[in-house]
């Protein structure tokens, strides 16, 4: 069978340029990856602010060349790959490690746009000559998306469009999509996909898979995140990309997905294949659903012990990818990653709220019935600084989908606007 045969249609995607490691893929590499059944490859290229308020951007040590950019390209097309690309910033010289772009407050706003629109043109001009599929404008920015710099971000798209003819899109982080007022003015919905699905060290697949449909992690409990995307989507009449989603492959991987620390939990990489499984069970029979960029590939390692990161190379996770894009396998057909996975498909949520998909799904599964322990409603220090208490719990999952996106913006316009992940690759 032809590798990318179980996509379905679907963005199977891989980034493979973290931050702080050189522009350069193998061919050997980029084989691997598509032996995987990856049928698009995700670029990054980063550029430099000097503080968090700079209004200006400039290419740094670790911006990769536009030759090493569009050598990438062209080798991964020649697999038959296709490319997207995201222009990102960074800020090396900023004090706190934890720097992300999503805190930027510079000091002339208007002027900060004049200088990103030429930054962002460039790289769409070199989009255009290489044939990517999908631009990205920007991504996570979370103080600079708001809606009184709406009008800037319809320019920058604009000035794209002029020299690039593919798909536009920007990312928003999964909690702050609401606040960009730009939806329709890009092709996708872009959204780093690292939803909290439970606290619980060591979920069960269908724990969750019913989490998709009602968080069981303490700081957003019951938030439906399956049914405020497909209102996302309804409402402005756009796919949805996961323009990022992965895990660690450690234990508390759901927990905070965004946080690129292990913080000491054992390795698990059952645990990190379970999620991208789960993940695929959930979204892949959406027509609204793009499909996602996995977040990320490290060349020539992975899978090593004690290796608790992002990516699935060398990793019960990759099996599973190959499994899923390659062999079309899914849960209750012979083969997998698992050999033995009586899970029909990916539940629909019954009445009864979060833990009536837990019990349908492990009684379909042939295991005792029981809900899923939740644990201490406190919020971690370390979470989400200066957010606010979540969605309750006791909004049952088959909630018309206006009525939970009114409850998303509520709970969004108490919540604050920065969320610091804090990725070891960031």
């Amino acid at each position: 069978m032809a590798a990318g045969d179980g996509t379905r249609g679907k963005v199977a995607g891989m980034s493979v340029t973290p931050a702080t490691r050189p522009q350069q893929l193998s061919d050997i590499d980029l084989a691997r990856i598509r032996a995987t059944g990856i049928n698009t490859v995700a670029l990054d290229v980063w550029w430099d602010v000097d503080t968090n308020s700079s209004n200006s951007m400039h290419p740094g040590a670790i911006t990769a060349p536009d030759q090493a950019l569009a050598l990438t390209m062209q080798l991964a097309k020649s697999y038959g790959m296709k490319v997207t690309l995201t222009p990102k910033l960074w800020c090396p010289l900023c004090a706190s490690t934890s720097f992300w772009r999503g805190v930027f407050k510079p000091t002339d706003p208007h002027q900060w746009f004049v200088n990103y629109r030429s930054f962002i043109v460039h790289y769409a001009q070199l989009a255009q000559q290489q044939g990517v599929s999908l631009f990205f404008v920007g991504s996570e920015y979370d103080s600079m998306q708001v809606p009184v710099f709406a009008d800037e971000w319809r320019a920058v798209i604009n000035a794209v469009r002029g020299v690039y003819h593919g798909q536009v899109t920007y990312e928003s982080l999964f909690q702050s999509w609401y606040v960009v007022a730009f939806w329709r003015d890009v092709d996708v919905i872009g959204i780093s996909a690292y939803f909290p699905l439970t606290d619980e060290p060591d979920p069960s697949l269908p724990t969750l898979l019913a989490a998709w449909h009602g968080s069981f992690d303490p700081f957003w409990r019951g938030r439906n995140w399956f049914a405020e995307l497909a209102w996302l989507s309804a409402v402005n009449g756009r796919p949805i990309l996961f323009g990022e989603a992965g895990y660690l492959s450690a234990n508390g991987a759901a927990h905070m997905p965004y946080d690129g620390k292990a913080h000491g939990n054992p390795v698990n990489q059952a645990l990190q294949a379970r999620l991208y499984q789960a993940m695929l069970m959930t979204f892949e029979g959406q027509p609204w659903w793009m499909g996602a960029l996995w977040w990320q590939w490290f060349e020539g390692s992975g899978g090593l012990p004690g290796d608790t990161s992002f990516t699935p190379r060398g990793k019960q996770a990759e099996q599973l990818l190959k499994s899923w894009y390659v062999q079309d396998w899914r849960p209750g057909t012979p083969g997998g990653p698992a050999a033995a996975n009586p899970l029909p498909t990916a539940p629909s949520a019954p009445p009864g709220g979060a833990s009536a998909v837990v019990n349908s799904v492990t009684a379909a599964a042939g295991l005792p019935v029981k809900a899923p322990v939740k644990k201490s409603t406190a919020s971690p220090a370390t979470r989400n600084a200066g957010a606010t208490a979540s969605a309750p719990s006791s909004r049952p999952v088959t909630a018309p989908l206006v009525a939970t996106a009114l409850l998303v913006v509520m709970a969004g316009a108490l919540r604050a606007l920065a969320a610091r992940r804090g990725r070891a690759e960031r």
